[in-house]
């Protein structure tokens, strides 16, 4: 066979593969239908009060997320006894069908967001015992093509949703279907240019181009051809020629492929959250009815939070999870209360993660899941791998990182470890997807590109298209079977995650090691877009921490279980990959903010029950380490008895205190206002800095007056506008090459004001005109701190545009530090390799200090995530105008408030950690007398820096749960005093679940290791 004749013999069998489905059906029919459009989901149980009109193939029937419930009905005849039926559905978007007892058995879909033209339309309803007339409900949704909404800068992308393209039933013609997966394995082993569809894998061929085998096997797919001749009949006829390279067994030496049953369902990404709810219904449903007819067949799942969904919406569905799990044939996978963002959630928040995920997969399935379960979030934490260990798991998976832009990722499987030490056996699955297909190509493709092949004889491959693709359908695990054991392909099997990942353990002590964080050299815009959802998100945080402590300290027969519990799933919920991060469209972001605004709200009412007097207000101070700032008034006061107080331009009154960890303090209402005055000069002094400003509103001069040290090389403040166009994911990206589209024309000051001297701080304030937005900026110096406030609002109105300010410091050294969850990172600040010059943009959370051995200058702030250190410049990124997936993303005002802090000696030290947290976290104010309240507990430090973090009550007992952390990074011990009736102290894991240490009496002292969490029960 020459070339040009393989290719002929190639483009025939490719045409002639393509027409097999148009035999699928015989004896089609068309169903006679009924259909009810509603805007919003109707229950089963209500779809008969909605008004029906008969519909038809090509009808249009909704409008983008319209909803409607589809009444069909046929007749099978007689002739059809005993024999396979086949249903063809197609309603342009998603559904969901319904059985008689109204238990959902099956979806349909003509789109999925992850893989472009997916089709699932064809339904095997079984054999048919029963001749004669039936009826369906189809619960259908006018999802479209990406299951959002449109990029007004790039139209018609949606496709062709909310209109019925096919309602056919028939018989099923079994063996040519039964063909066409015959020869699309084949098709695959010989790197056919289309096989299971245009899912853009790496496709790998199985034999050398113009190999004797190669040959072979094309004459047979033709031979195959040939046989069938356009005569469906002769189908078994044709698969007998092709059984003849499908029974050739595979290699001796081939690998193993795990194939695991997948369907990543994001919560919230290019639909609203209410249809995540549908779409794990769609996909469980299919997944149970698959498991019946294939019974070797694994599925998984993780997120806790749709299993939650499910049972409060599909209970009788639920029940059928339960009984597979229990068989073991449906998976319980990850430990997260949802796949959670790991760059912006908060340490706290992680654990919370754990916490609600497992707790709720233990006391409904009574299974504790092992292993961490993130295949498609922006970067991992390097205190991950602690928290990960502490909560219980010691395996981890993703493939994330197969995403970066610059940097091929070394390894598939090793050992990573956090900042602590601790280390995680990681796996990324090497055919970097997670929407996997069982073809030979792209299995070929993950054993020849695992890092690790030469000493691990097994992969594990994640099945099946998620995100409306409903995970694997029949063809997927028809092909897993052929792959068995073929000549040419690994061996697949199925099977389940944990126990492959448990298996990798025997190979961990050859493993390699990578150390610190998994940082994605993409999707850099997630630590900026959506500024509100993200400053909304850490005000959350920081609220629920401080509720939490203060009912501590309290009776725990008043403790808010049950609306604590309610409060933190609503922000885990949020915390999803796609929606904290910034990348999800507009619906979702509606329902973000309102469940932010309740968890503050709520949290404001559980304080506010504590007392009522308008007479004294009481400040309490939340954090575990002492507080020094500003706190307000009660807008009705003017002063108080014992301190000065002092009054902002919008007419808000605030006092100076400092109080311990844990303390709180009483204030009598009195007016007692101190002068003010005012100087035309821009210069903000105290004892401790001295802060110059030029008329254009440039920070100028920075001393720190103990070294006298000026702290900048050039003006600083300075705000800069770019145009922010990346290549591809708009709300996700940054490219490097921003940075050469400086808009140098588009800022400038356009109004300051005098010096004003109060009581309690200095202030100026500057009008910027930044493109067409304006930045209004009052800069606040205390009278008895370092810490220099840029307290900021902007009125933002750009589209494509990116807003930093940056600092020149005049500190030279070759890496700086990073506030991340619990602890801080060192990362390189110089370009000297590719994996440093990738890291353009990186994470912090509350600061980042960049110092040299006589001092350093930290930049603080309150909701601010992305930040460049490059040599001895400072830049944050404040702002992002994407326009897609969500066209209107950060338009309109915004508030935030950085500072800058100059030091000496190292930043531990000097406190900068404490400052941020003061920043972030003021002491609560409660209108009463509290003088009374106070924890029941004392953690003092003997060496290192050991800081309480939480306080609250147990999960499931009447205990109290105190967890500290050491966060310099050193050697900590401390002791810990507890108060009567409280009497006994037992370290345990994070979960709450088993001790790891001994019980313990007041007073006594506990060794921390750097960056150690330690979680405490305190009993009575």
């Amino acid at each position: 066979m020459t070339k040009k004749e393989y290719q002929i013999q190639q483009i025939r069998v490719m045409k002639f593969y393509c027409r097999l489905p148009e035999y699928f059906l015989e004896d089609a029919r068309i169903f006679e239908g009924e259909i009810a459009v509603s805007t919003e989901p109707i229950a089963y149980e209500q779809r008969q009060s909605l008004k029906y009109e008969a519909i038809s193939e090509g009808m249009p029937w909704g409008k983008l997320w319209d909803s409607a419930w589809i009444h069909l009905a046929g007749e099978f005849p007689k002739s059809w006894k005993d024999r396979e039926v086949l249903f063809q559905l197609n309603v342009g978007g998603e559904g969901l069908l319904f059985d008689a007892q109204g238990v959902p058995f099956y979806s349909i879909t003509n789109t999925s967001s992850l893989v472009r033209h997916y089709r699932k339309e064809y339904v095997q309803f079984g054999s048919c015992t029963t001749p004669g007339k039936f009826e369906l409900w189809l619960e259908a949704a006018a999802n479209g093509l990406f299951g959002r909404e449109e990029d007004p800068d790039y139209p018609d992308q949606h496709g062709d949703f909310g209109s019925i393209r096919k309602l056919r039933y028939g018989l099923f013609r079994c063996e040519v279907w039964a063909l066409a997966l015959d020869l699309e394995v084949l098709m695959s082993l010989l790197h056919f240019p289309h096989t299971a569809g245009d899912f853009g894998f790496p496709k790998t061929p199985a034999f050398p181009e113009g190999s004797a085998r190669e040959k072979q096997l094309m004459r047979i797919l033709s031979r195959a051809v040939d046989c069938f001749a356009g005569n469906p009949e002769n189908a078994t006829a044709a698969r007998a020629i092709l059984a003849e390279a499908l029974q050739t067994p595979a290699l001796a030496s081939a690998r193993t492929v795990t194939a695991v049953g997948h369907a990543h369902i994001d919560t919230g990404w290019l639909w609203p959250v209410r249809e995540s709810v549908r779409k794990a219904a769609r996909t469980f449903a299919s997944q149970l009815t698959l498991m019946e007819r294939y019974p070797d067949y694994v599925f998984g799942a993780s997120q806790p939070q749709h299993y939650l969904f499910v049972k409060e919406n599909y209970p009788a569905l639920y029940e059928k999870i339960k009984q597979r799990v229990a068989e073991g044939r449906w998976e319980l996978q990850g430990g997260m209360w949802v796949e959670c963002d790991c760059n912006l959630a908060s340490g706290e928040a992680i654990i919370r993660q754990f916490l609600h995920g497992k707790n709720f997969f233990r006391d409904e399935f009574g299974i504790e899941v092992k292993n961490l379960w993130l295949p498609d979030v922006f970067g991992y934490s390097a205190a991950l791998p602690q928290i990960i260990r502490k909560c219980g798991c010691d395996r981890f998976l993703t493939q994330k990182l197969s995403w970066n832009q610059s940097n091929k990722f070394p390894h598939h499987c090793f050992r990573w470890i956090g900042i602590d030490g601790t280390s995680i056996l990681s796996f990324f699955p090497p055919e970097d997807n997670y929407n996997a297909t069982l073809v030979p190509e792209m299995l070929n493709y993950g054993v020849n590109n695992f890092s690790e092949n030469d000493t691990i004889p097994e992969i594990i491959s994640l099945f099946g298209i998620g995100d409306g693709g409903g995970g694997p359908k029949e063809e997927y695990l028809e092909r897993g079977i052929r792959c068995a054991n073929l000549e040419g392909c690994p061996k697949v099997r199925f099977g389940r995650a944990d126990e492959f990942l448990e298996r990798l353990g025997k190979y961990e002590n050859e493993l390699p090691a990578w150390h610190g964080e998994l940082y994605l050299e993409l999707h850099r815009g997630t630590l900026t877009t959506q500024a509100e959802v993200k400053r909304n998100n850490r005000r959350c945080e920081e609220m629920l921490i401080a509720v939490e402590k203060l009912y501590a300290g309290r009776d725990l027969k008043e403790y808010p279980t049950r609306e604590l519990d309610r409060l933190w799933k609503l922000l885990l919920l949020n915390q999803f990959h796609d929606i904290l991060p910034g990348s999800s469209i507009a619906l979702v972001y509606e329902r973000t903010r309102k469940e932010h605004q309740d968890i503050l709200e709520s949290c404001n009412k559980l304080i506010a029950a504590l007392a009522n007097d308008t007479e004294c207000v009481t400040f309490v101070n939340t954090l575990g380490i002492p507080y020094h700032g500003l706190v307000a008034l009660p807008e009705s006061w003017k002063g108080t008895e014992e301190l000065a107080s002092q009054q902002t331009a919008d007419g808000k009154y605030y006092v100076s205190l400092t109080l311990a960890p844990h303390q709180n303090r009483v204030l009598n209402r009195k007016d007692n206002r101190k002068a003010i005055s005012q100087t035309p000069v821009p210069v903000l002094e105290n004892k401790l800095v001295r802060a110059e400003f030029s008329n254009t509103g440039e920070l100028v001069s920075l001393i720190e007056k103990s070294s006298n040290r000026e702290m900048l090389s050039a003006p600083a403040n300075i705000f800069k506008l770019y145009h922010d166009r990346p290549n591809a994911n708009d709300a996700w990206d940054i490219d490097a090459f921003y940075m050469n589209e400086e808009l140098t024309e588009a800022c400038c000051c356009t109004q300051i004001t005098p010096v004003t001297t109060g009581a309690l701080w200095a202030e100026l304030s500057f009008e910027f005109a930044v493109g067409s937005s304006t930045v209004q900026q009052t800069v606040q110096l205390m009278h008895d701190t370092k810490r220099l406030e840029f307290h900021t609002s902007v009125m933002w109105n750009e589209k494509h545009k990116l807003l930093r300010v940056e600092f020149p410091t005049s500190i030279h050294n070759g890496k700086a530090n990073f506030d991340i969850q619990y602890g801080f990172l060192e990362r390189p600040i110089h370009r000297n390799t590719s994996w440093d010059e990738a890291k353009f943009e990186v994470c912090m959370h509350q600061y980042c200090d960049l110092a040299d051995t006589a001092g350093g200058l930290a930049l603080l702030n309150d909701c601010k995530y992305g930040v460049s250190v490059h040599e001895n410049i400072i830049g944050m990124s404040l702002l992002r105008a994407p326009t897609y997936p969500d066209a209107t993303a950060d338009r309109g005002k915004h508030e935030f408030t950085y500072a800058l802090m100059p030091h000496t000696g190292d930043f531990r030290e000097a406190g900068v950690r404490e400052a941020a947290a003061s920043l972030n976290r003021p002491p609560l104010m409660i209108a009463g007398d509290l003088s009374a309240w106070k924890l029941p507990m004392e953690v003092k430090n003997i060496t290192g820096s050991v800081v309480v973090e939480t306080v609250k009550r147990a999960e499931k007992e009447d205990a109290l749960v105190l967890r500290c952390v050491e966060r310099h990074g050193c050697i900590g011990r401390c002791r810990i005093h507890v108060a009567i009736p409280w009497r006994t102290i037992t370290e345990y894991d994070l979960l709450e679940w088993n001790p790891v240490g001994e019980c313990a009496e007041s007073g006594a002292e506990f060794s921390f290791k750097p960056f150690e969490i330690k979680t405490f029960l305190i009993k009575k």
